[in-house]
């Protein structure tokens, strides 16, 4: 399965684009790889047959590709030949880190959902990450006011070493300080939970 030199061009384009901006920034990208709609549109990839539907709401879906089949290796292997094309990272999250049973390779590096992580565990952390997932957000205001100050809190944690973080209160200082008149300025919508640790 290939793209047609059209799509290829549009999305190589924004894509040089993105990972320009995000070399400037010095931040890494972890391209992503969902399988759903892979799988509504080409229902052989599963082990079912189908038919499935693209998600258009949260959750674990049971619905996943079967690996056994020659036919689903030889899709992955061009959707992962078109994105290794683009984008130079060493890492592609392939997924997969919501399916709830099997094992995987010592050698993978797997994404951990949980809430907190074991003191012994840390020298496995990679990195932190702050989803917005904007199927339902529609405008870019939005967008906006579900990310400020959220990834302020996120880029603390991100670019900190542990050791020298100063608690929330020092943070809440310098947010309403310096960060909330920037996004008040520049006319960013912003939430304003935030001020319920200030009481």
């Amino acid at each position: 399965m290939r793209h047609s030199s059209d799509w290829n061009k549009r999305h190589t384009k924004h894509s040089k684009y993105l990972l320009s901006f995000m070399t400037r920034s010095k931040l890494f990208l972890v391209t992503l790889l969902m399988s759903v709609s892979a799988l509504a549109s080409y229902p052989w990839l599963g082990c079912t047959g189908g038919p499935h539907d693209v998600r258009v709401e949260w959750g674990i879906s049971q619905d996943v590709m079967c690996i056994g089949k020659e036919t689903t290796w030889e899709f992955c292997r061009n959707v992962l030949e078109e994105v290794c094309e683009v984008f130079p990272g060493d890492m592609i999250h392939i997924g997969g880190d919501e399916v709830l049973e099997g094992g995987v390779s010592k050698q993978c590096v797997v994404m951990s959902w949980l809430n907190g992580i074991e003191e012994a565990c840390t020298s496995h952390v990679l990195g932190v990450q702050c989803n917005t997932w904007t199927e339902h957000i529609s405008a870019m205001d939005r967008v906006y006011f579900m990310n400020l100050p959220r990834m302020a809190a996120l880029a603390e944690v991100a670019w900190s070493a542990p050791a020298s973080l100063s608690g929330s209160k020092d943070f809440l200082s310098r947010l309403t300080g310096s960060l909330i008149p920037l996004y008040t300025s520049a006319g960013w919508p912003f939430a304003k939970y935030y001020e319920e640790d200030l009481m």
